[in-house]
């Protein structure tokens, strides 16, 4: 490979990178979304108690923070809400 095209190439990898890093955080986002969702919709249906479904929001809020996504945790809050009011008692 020519040093020309090994430019080239390594001029671009950033962007790149960062499009594969934004794609997997938003992946993380819709499965922290999804097991919210879940959570409020066992929690509304009296099928989780409202202890083990506020720990398992509080588990996903860590999660969150661990892999640098709490930025989308009050978007993923207002959201769950929104579809299951009854849920804000959990957050």
């Amino acid at each position: 490979m020519s040093l020309a095209a090994i430019t080239f190439a390594y001029s671009f990898s950033p962007s790149i990178a960062m499009t594969i890093l934004e794609k997997q955080k938003l992946t993380q986002v819709s499965i922290a979304t999804g097991w919210m969702q879940a959570t409020c919709y066992y929690y509304t249906m009296n099928k989780l108690s409202e202890a083990i479904a506020r720990d398992t929001i509080k588990e996903m809020r860590k999660n969150m923070a661990e892999t640098m996504m709490e930025e989308f945790y009050d978007e993923t809050k207002i959201l769950v809400v929104k579809q299951q009011p009854k849920c804000e008692a959990l957050f």
